[in-house]
């Protein structure tokens, strides 16, 4: 993104700072992370886990405001690092892959559909309908100048954002958190779906060469691509949509 334009992104998030919701750990939204070769292809989880006291206090210690809007573009070393839990543990990366195996993952950008977070103790929470309804208002602005060509949404709370927003939704997948899925995925052998899902072993396999690092998926982990498969193969053509 050009400078002129990040200005205007983050006159965006500096307005809506003033209007956070005061239950937001952190007053200030964030932008998404976008690779300079973008795609035009946005994949949303639903928040930042912000329960971690130490993190937090770091977070605000060692970044000025505008920072902290940007912070998934300046503190993220390369897409691999960027701050979204079921990204950066190659959850969604692998679900993307097994959908299509020609994606470039350098070029698909990712956030979070509520910017901010809330939490009670060390327990993080669901975002709450107010949260929720500044994050749509939020990204109508967002959007009425940054124009994704396709989304995918992660979590119900993602998709009803999403919806709200009157976003391009592609393609609308479960929530891959832990407690989620875990539940269901043991209902399953992983090796039975390995070999129904093909397209999950070959992506795995791709990412640690990727990576150049031995990988090791969870259950979950490859449910969650099995089922990104099973509802994604009518949207495989439009995956990567062109820049």
């Amino acid at each position: 993104m050009s400078e002129s334009v990040m200005s205007g992104y983050l006159e965006i998030c500096k307005r809506f700072t003033g209007e956070a919701p005061d239950e937001a750990i952190i007053k200030e939204p964030y932008l998404p992370y976008v690779p300079r070769d973008w795609n035009g292809l946005l994949v949303l989880a639903e928040a930042q886990n912000l329960a971690d006291d130490n993190y937090v206090s770091k977070l605000r210690a060692e970044n000025r405001p505008e920072e902290l809007m940007d912070r998934l573009n300046l503190l993220s070393k390369d897409i691999w690092h960027v701050d979204i839990e079921p990204w950066r543990n190659l959850t969604i990366p692998l679900a993307l892959k097994s959908m299509k195996h020609e994606l470039d993952l350098t070029r698909v950008a990712v956030s979070n559909a509520v910017p901010w977070s809330i939490a009670a103790g060390k327990r993080n929470l669901n975002p709450t309908p107010k949260m929720m309804e500044k994050s749509v208002l939020f990204w109508k602005e967002l959007f009425s100048r940054w124009h994704p060509k396709a989304i995918i949404t992660c979590g119900k709370i993602a998709r009803e954002v999403m919806h709200l927003a009157e976003a391009p939704i592609l393609l609308e997948l479960r929530l891959p958190s832990p407690n989620n899925i875990n539940r269901i995925c043991r209902m399953f052998d992983r090796e039975d779906l390995l070999n129904r899902y093909s397209e999950v072993r070959e992506a795995a396999e791709d990412l640690k060469r990727e990576r150049n690092m031995e990988l090791k998926f969870n259950d979950g982990q490859i449910f969650f691509a099995c089922h990104a498969v099973s509802l994604g193969k009518k949207f495989a053509s439009v995956l990567a949509p062109a820049a």
